[in-house]
Formats: C-alpha cells, structure tokens, sequence
C-alpha cells in the first residue's frame, strides 16, 4: 500500500470494547486472496476470547470462499487483545485495503 498524508482511505475494522473488570475484549480480522489477482475477501469479528474471534474468522472465511469460483491462498489475519483492570479497554485492528487522493 503506497499513499500519501491526507489520502481519504478504505478501511475493514474491529473493535471490541469493555469497562467490565475483569472482562477481555478481543478483536480481528482475516482475509483470503487470489494469488493471481489479488483480488480477496475480508471479514471482521470481536468477542471476549481470541478463540472466538479466531474461529469466527476462520469459518466466515471458509464459507464465503466454498461459494465462489475463485481458488483463494490460505487464510491470514491479525488479532489483537487485552483484559480490562480499572479502566476502560478498548481492542481495535483496522487494515487500509484502499487509498485515494481527495478530489475538490
């Protein structure tokens, strides 16, 4: 991804957010690309455990691939996590897929 400062960008995001002590907040996304093309699938999930999140990325990718006639590369995706003390926590991961400059 190449762009420039002040380019408007296309985003997939994730955020999971929690004040409740105690409580994990997890966040991810995960994605499939034809390796010609380039061309590719992105979903986003959030929950309270990273297995939850991880599996849930895992089967809606695996879905959404088994109905289309594109042969897609393995799955990837990005994870993150943290566990609320005494203060308000948030897990966010975004991935710019896009960039353009504006147009006045």
């Amino acid at each position: 991804f190449e762009g420039e400062w002040g380019d408007k960008l296309y985003v997939v995001s994730a955020q999971q957010r929690t004040s409740k002590r105690h409580e994990e907040a997890w966040a991810g996304i995960g994605w499939v690309q034809d390796l010609k093309t380039g061309k590719g699938l992105f979903v986003e999930h959030e929950g309270h455990t990273k297995a939850e999140v991880v599996g849930n990325i895992n089967a809606s990718l695996t879905a959404l691939a088994k109905h289309r006639k594109t042969k897609f590369g393995s799955i990837n995706m990005k994870v993150v996590g943290t566990k609320c003390q005494d203060q308000p926590v948030c897990a966010l991961v975004i991935a710019v897929f896009e960039s353009e400059p504006w147009k006045n």
